[in-house]
């Protein structure tokens, strides 16, 4: 019978060797992982731009369709004659200030009032320009069309302070949204 000239021990601490040699042979230096790493946030930072502005897109589309809901509402209710909790028919409308806006009951927005409902934008946006009459249109009962339209006055401006993006709303003595560009 043949023997090895090695004994198991010996050949278990070969392998063990070229086990080591193998794991630290195959690993990359500091140099090469900050390369890289450089390289991936350089990319990163370029694509973030793409990456984040459809959110703010989908912000300013989502105001705005929020928006022209909130005054067909408030239309809807001055026309149909909802009395809301009082007795008599009443005109509604909007009030509009730089970071918000307001939907209320009467023919004159008044701040105090409990009914009032605010809806703060998003921080990124604002109405940058408030070109109507006392900053509030207010719907007329029965018929829907703007008190004291003036064809003048009768737009307001979102403006994404981020992406730069605005959107002009204009009315028509109806109280339609003629355009938004």
């Amino acid at each position: 019978m043949r023997r090895n000239k090695w004994s198991k021990l010996e050949l278990a601490s070969l392998e063990l060797k070229k086990i080591n040699k193998l794991i630290w042979r195959s690993g990359y230096s500091i140099p090469e992982l900050l390369v890289v790493m450089v390289i991936i946030g350089g990319l990163f930072f370029l694509g973030s731009d793409t990456l984040f502005a459809p959110q703010r897109k989908n912000t300013s589309e989502t105001t705005i369709n929020t928006l022209l809901a909130e005054i067909s509402n408030q239309q809807n209710k001055s026309m149909s004659g909802d009395i809301g909790s009082g007795t008599v028919q009443n005109s509604y409308g909007l009030y509009f200030t730089s970071t918000s806006y307001t939907t209320f009951r009467g023919t004159v927005y008044s701040g105090g009032n409990s009914t009032n409902f605010t809806t703060t934008l998003h921080p990124d946006l604002r109405f940058s320009t408030i070109d109507l009459p006392s900053s509030q249109i207010i719907f007329a009962t029965s018929s829907g069309s703007i008190q004291g339209y003036s064809a003048s006055h009768n737009s307001v401006v979102l403006q994404d302070s981020v992406g730069s993006v605005t959107k002009t709303l204009r009315f028509n003595q109806y109280g339609v949204v003629e355009s938004v560009q």
